[in-house]
């Protein structure tokens, strides 16, 4: 049995340098799960499915309109 070398270019690898450069979550803040922008300050609620979101304030409406479960 002969066994292949793998090829490096198929390898997922990223440089360090392109890591380095992006900004961490703590500052951006994680996007809101309806409109997809980034906030510093994401509200938490239950779908009837057990799933969670997070909201921004914005989309705090629709969540209240949804009857979901704030955590």
């Amino acid at each position: 049995m002969v066994m292949k070398r793998r090829d490096r270019s198929q390898a997922n690898v990223i440089s360090i340098t392109k890591r380095t450069k992006a900004k961490p979550l703590q500052q951006t803040g994680q996007k809101c799960s309806f409109c997809k922008t980034p906030s510093k300050k994401l509200i938490f609620y239950a779908r009837e499915n057990g799933t969670i979101v997070g909201l921004c304030k914005d989309c705090r409406p629709k969540a209240e309109h949804q009857n979901m479960l704030p955590l």
